[in-house]
């Protein structure tokens, strides 16, 4: 057939329909096969069907896409039409007819694919082919085999979508690729050469595991491994990795390219404690393994249906002081502390095997200092031990103060006990170990005054003091547990109807600290110190300086005085030095407001307080007054009225005063939840499960902190084993709990994992008179009960005491890092990449003088020191630690035993600042996979950051310049485009990244507020959410250099972020007004189908490739909604605290949610739909994260440091 020219601007396409103007006379008819080729705007190329003919140069076809006018290129016509009939058999007088086209295909050419890269063990991997004159019936070659023709999708006549299936993806190419051809019907091989595609082996994903324990000696567990790149089913199964449980290779079944059945039988069970398992990629040349741990119950009694049980038994009942109340261990030395209310004085005792014993003398067998008992103050009620720096943190409920006593010395350390910022009654103390960081409870005194509140001290400090109050409940009991890798505290409600208080530890603003030599300065024992940006401390706070480069300034310090809003200064006895660099840590979560000169007013016992700005205190919510001259008005307070947003006012029965300066410090926990009148109160940091205690209604509750998830098992009379409980632990190496009835005396061993009453209750153990607490000794599986009427601790083993069925002897329980190594106070466990060396305390049990740390499986030297319980080791900063990665962390003892398995992550920060921009405040990402890039919005800069995700640095290239406040940013890769909304000029920026440097074309004009984008990967349609004209605006980004035409659609109000299934052209736009629209892309006149529920203030959307569901973040309910678009059905689940941007990568499980309020990113099995992580982290409030699919690595906004952070997806 003769091709016809296609006149200039001679293509129009409009409300998805293309009418051709040629040259000449086409000779075309309605019906007949025509193939459009060379148009300028390449979309309209394509093999199409003619629907009307309204002139002899002119014709039409339907064509879903954007307005556009185009033209040139060439009209050739098929050969011929025949129309074919049908006829039932059964009623020949119905029937139906086709018209069809014959044409004689020309031969396809292949120019292009992509990607070109796969991970080995994928579900799947579509891939797109770039060419020409393809059909329905062009034939696809991967490596010389034929493609399945179902996984071929002709999306025009210029581009195949090809999806390999796992089968294809279970092995590893050659370095060089294997080729990708094409070819007609008829078998004419493709022009020109074959295109290279690559299948890379990677480290397999592995997000989670079911179930997460079992029962030493029990029945065999199938263990589902849920993760990625695992291989094919089959038949015949093609796995792409191994698996190993406690070192030794287990037989595995790939049920899914994501998931791996194991079978652990009784013998891989016969110890109780924490297991690793693996899952290793099989590739010779590379090994890579993920692994985590799997918990083992020990065997107590029958009805746990296993063999052999050791029931629990009382061990040693040691005399203390009189009414013991508390109890605490400190895990790296083996010492029970033990606060004694009536004698006012702590006893520690020595879990020494096979006879624990009071300090008295100390043990032979003892490493340290133990000595039987240390005064304190009057009538300890509450006490804590940080296991990193050995000090026992006991309050004093009689004297109003807090003591830290040094266990190195049995004395307190200089400054204790703490008085100053102490209200009165302190009842409960927890400390993190990992931080310093403390959190103190009080009980009601009348008049109930600041009773609902905790102090928080900084035990780093000298000497340690109160740097923040938070509000909390007002239970008269109120007892609390520590998160340590959270960094959060949580406070039950105390015995009193009430809700569980999440509270953050940290949560600090990081203030850059200048260069040298201005940035610190020190001279005549004070030193100054000027940052970048205004600080906002104010006299009096405390402040954390890290850093530095000459290190005598580092440390924590009280502020003394602030010359101006980039200078404070603090007391520091040294030398005259300067220095710079660092930073400072402020009081983070908690808010100081200045109060006025003459702010403090006392009349008629109320107290009206003015503050230099506004202070955003609410009524009923509990405050520190701390440094007005006038010392009377210092204290804690609950604010009894908010008369302006610069005053508010407490009761206070003193005599009529004024005074002023000084500061009100407040803060508010994370999130409460509702959970009865529990007291007691513990946590596995291995599941992230609190066990509560409630006296008063008789029932043991866990919440979940992974999803806020609330299980109450049921009450019942105060004669049953687990009524009237006050006090509550949980081991994590055997994930057991244990609680104690003071009007039983009885302590009843449960099961925390149990789904029913039945099986919760595993069994009961008589103690002492009037049990009040109780601790768990994790490696020696060890309970102490502190029993307040017989003036005694029963020291309960929870199986057997030595032996084969003894708990395994090698742990890990603890992995601490330098304070100015941690990430943040919110991360305390994870480093930022350094080639500076990193010293790490491991604390755990079973250590020996051959000990060896293991960094994925690669062996550190000798520690520096060892004992049972701790070693020292140092990593090598330029070995280890110069870029993003997430370690397996164990112990390797002499003989092969090996311990179970913590973790070391490195983050990676990426600085986006750039010449003429200091402050670009980095929005949101998306990632190139096939160009190993990632793009990052700055909205504080109006240019778009592009970082080289294989070295971790920004490009030559970078930053691109865009509109005003750019926001969202969007990639399709197969055209090596990329998408920007820029909400300050109501435009969309489209970068051509094929170009060097970048190319940025002329402004889309969309709707008013511009926010999220998304790209069909398929028809290249962009979709772009217009939060203030409550519209989406359709283009399409494969016009060329023409501007594209716009179509709007008009959704429900604020429409915010967008996401597109691009094989149904479906697209799913999330509305804070709290709706989610689905759109049909495909109609000529796309407009809102089904609406679904997402009530409060969905802020983010994805698309599920493999469960074929949008997936959409509703930030006020702390969850997801997840949409069928097919079945038009949603449902919801749970996950982190204000989750507001959202990722998902389906190749291996994993999705992400970036939660803004609580500082924290959620990691979901996406499998089996359950939160399996959460981690300290900060991002921009949407979109600010997105995940490699290949590596699994996030790419996360850090809009308040002005960089990005590279961060390894658990495990």
């Amino acid at each position: 057939m003769t091709p016809v020219t296609i006149a200039a601007n001679g293509a129009v396409r409009s409300s998805n329909a293309v009418t051709i103007s040629t040259t000449a006379a086409h000779g075309f008819v309605v019906g007949q096969s025509v193939v459009i080729a060379g148009v300028t705007d390449t979309s309209f190329n394509g093999t199409f069907t003619i629907a009307t003919v309204p002139s002899t140069t002119t014709f039409t076809y339907a064509q879903t896409g954007s307005n556009a006018t185009s033209g040139g290129g060439t009209a050739t016509a098929g050969a011929a039409t025949v129309t074919i009939k049908a006829t039932s058999t059964v009623d020949v007088s119905r029937s139906a007819s086709v018209l069809t086209s014959i044409v004689t295909a020309a031969d396809p050419t292949l120019t292009s694919i992509n990607p070109s890269t796969a991970a080995q063990g994928s579900l799947f991997q579509d891939v797109y082919l770039a060419g020409t004159n393809f059909i329905s019936t062009t034939k696809v070659f991967f490596n010389g085999a034929l493609v399945d023709t179902s996984k071929i999708t002709a999306v025009s006549g210029s581009l195949l979508r090809v999806r390999l299936p796992d089968s294809v993806l279970a092995t590893p190419t050659p370095p060089a690729g294997v080729p990708i051809t094409v070819q007609s019907q008829r078998g004419t091989p493709a022009s020109p050469t074959p295109q290279p595609f690559r299948i890379l082996a990677v480290r397999p994903a592995l997000v989670g595991a079911s179930p997460d324990s079992g029962t030493q000696g029990g029945a065999a567990v199938n263990f589902n491994v849920n993760g990625g790149f695992y291989g094919a089913p089959g038949p015949p199964q093609l796995p792409a990795v191994t698996a190993e449980f406690d070192g030794s290779l287990h037989a595995a079944t790939v049920n899914s390219a994501r998931q791996l059945g194991v079978v652990l039988s009784a013998a891989d069970q016969a110890a109780p404690g924490l297991v690793s398992f693996a899952v290793r990629d099989n590739s010779p040349a590379t090994q890579l393994a993920a692994v985590a741990n799997f918990a083992i119950q020990p065997c107590l009694v029958s009805g746990q249906n296993c063999s052999s049980p050791t029931p629990p038994s009382i061990v040693a009942t040691p005399n203390v002081g009189m009414q013991p109340g508390a109890v605490a261990i400190n895990t790296a030395t083996g010492i029970a502390v033990v606060a004694n209310r009536g004698s006012n004085d702590i006893t520690l005792i020595a879990l020494t095997s096979p006879a624990p014993a009071i300090c008295s003398p100390p043990p032979a067998t003892f490493p340290g200092v133990c000595v039987a008992s240390i005064p304190v103050g009057t009538s300890p009620t509450g006490v804590a031990v940080d296991n990193v720096r050995n000090l026992a943190v006991v309050a004093n409920n009689g004297s109003n103060s807090v003591s830290i006593i040094d266990l190195r010395t049995g004395t307190n350390v200089p400054g204790s006990p703490i008085l100053a910022n102490i209200n009165a009654k302190p009842f409960s103390v927890g400390v993190n170990p990992q931080t310093g960081l403390a959190l103190v409870t009080y009980q009601p005194v009348a008049p109930a005054q600041g009773t609902n509140v905790a102090s928080i001290i900084d035990l780093t400090s000298s000497p340690p003091a109160v740097v923040g109050a938070v509000t909390v409940g007002d239970g008269t009991t109120p007892q609390v547990a520590v998160e340590p890798r959270l960094n959060w505290a949580l406070v039950s409600p105390g015995g009193r109807v009430g809700s569980l208080s999440i509270v953050s530890l940290g949560g600090r603003r990081s203030l850059a600290i200048a260069a040298a030599p201005t940035g610190a300065v020190r001279a005549g024992n004070a030193v100054t110190i000027t940052t970048i940006a205004p600080h906002g401390l104010i006299t009096g706070q405390t402040v954390l300086i890290t850093g530095v480069a000459d290190n005598s300034f580092n440390g924590a310090f009280t502020v003394a005085s602030v010359p101006n809003s980039t200078t404070f200064t603090f007391a520091q006895t040294a030398a005259n030095a300067t220095s710079g660099g660092g930073s400072a840590l402020d009081p983070g979560l908690q808010t100081s407001s200045g109060i006025t000169a003459n702010g403090a007013l006392r009349t008629a016992n109320v107290v009206t307080v003015t503050t230099t700005a506004p202070h955003g205190l609410l009524t009923d919510e509990a405050v520190l007054i701390t440094g007005v001259a006038d010392n009377s008005f210092n204290g804690y307070f609950t604010v009894s009225s908010v008369p302006s947003a610069t005053t508010f006012a407490y009761a206070q029965t003193a005599a009529n005063a004024t005074s002023g300066g000084g500061a009100a410090l407040y803060s508010n926990p994370l999130a409460t939840v509702v959970v009865g009148n529990a007291t007691g109160i513990a946590i596995n940091p291995e599941t992230e499960k609190v066990m509560l205690a409630d006296p008063t209604t008789n029932t043991l509750t866990f919440f979940s902190v992974l999803d806020q998830a609330v299980t109450n098992f049921a009450p019942d009379s105060c004669a049953s084993t687990l009524t009237c409980a006050f006090a509550a632990a949980v081991n994590p190496l055997t994930d057991t709990g244990v609680s104690v009835a003071p009007a039983t005396n009885k302590a009843s061993i449960v099961n925390p994992r149990a789904t029913n009453q039945a099986s919760f209750l595993i069994t009961t153990v008589d103690v002492g008179t009037g049990p009040k607490a109780i601790a768990i000794d994790p490696g020696s599986n060890l309970a102490v009960v502190a029993n307040e009427g017989s003036n005694n601790v029963s020291i309960l083993s929870l199986g057997a005491v030595s032996g084969p069925g003894a708990i395994r002897p090698l742990h890990i329980t603890q992995l601490a890092l330098p304070r100015d190594r941690q990430f943040n106070p919110s991360n305390p466990t994870a480093t930022l990449a350094s080639t500076a060396d990193l010293t790490l305390t491991v604390i755990g049990k079973g250590f020996v003088s051959g000990s060896r740390l293991r960094l994925d499986e690669t062996q550190l030297p000798a520690p520096t020191s060892v004992t049972d319980r701790q070693m020292t080791v140092t990593v090598s900063g330029a070995t280890f630690l110069t870029s993003a990665r997430r370690y397996a962390v164990d112990v390797l003892n002499p003989g092969g035993t090996r311990s179970n398995v913590t973790d070391l992550t490195v983050i990676q920060p990426v600085d986006v600042t750039s010449t003429g921009c200091t402050a670009p405040a980095p929005r949101a990402v998306a990632i190139d996979a096939e160009r190993n890039l990632a793009l990052v919005t700055n909205t504080g800069c109006k240019n778009v950051s592009l970082i080289d995700l294989t070295s971790g640095a920004v490009t030559a290239s970078s930053p691109v310049a865009v509109g005003s406040n750019p926001q969202g940013v969007a990639v399709i890769s197969r055209l090596g485009k990329a998408v920007v909304t820029n909400r300050g000029d109501n435009t969309a920026s489209v970068i051509d990244l094929t170009k060097s440097p970048p190319a940025v074309s002329s402004p889309v004009t969309l709707g008013t507020e511009p926010i999220g984008v998304a790209i069909n990967q398929d028809t290249a349609q962009a979709a772009v959410a217009n939060s203030g004209s409550n519209t989406v605006s359709l283009f399409s980004t494969d016009t060329g250099t023409t501007t594209p035409a716009v179509t709007t659609v008009s959704v429900d109000q604020r429409p915010v972020a967008v996401a597109i299934d691009s094989i149904r052209n479906l697209a799913l736009v999330a509305s804070s007004s709290g709706s989610l629209n689905q759109i049909d892309l495909s109609q000529g006149a796309p407009a809102v189908g089904q609406r679904y529920s997402c009530q409060q203030n969905p802020t983010g959307v994805v698309f599920d490739a493999a469960s074929n569901l949008f997936v959409a973040a509703c930030a006020l309910g702390n969850s997801l909604t997840l949409v069928d678009p097919v079945a038009q059905q949603s449902a919801s689940l749970r996950v982190g605290i204000n989750p507001t941007s959202i990722a998902n990568n389906f190749h291996s499980s994993t999705l992400v949610t970036v939660n803004t309020a609580s500082n924290t990113m959620t990691v979901v099995d996406f499998l089996d739909r359950r939160v399996r992580a959460i981690l300290g982290m900060t991002g921009s409030q949407q979109f600010s994260i997105d995940i490699h699919p290949r590596s699994n690595l996030a790419v996360i906004a850090d809009e308040n440091n002005n960089r990005v952070l590279l961060v390894p997806l658990p495990r």
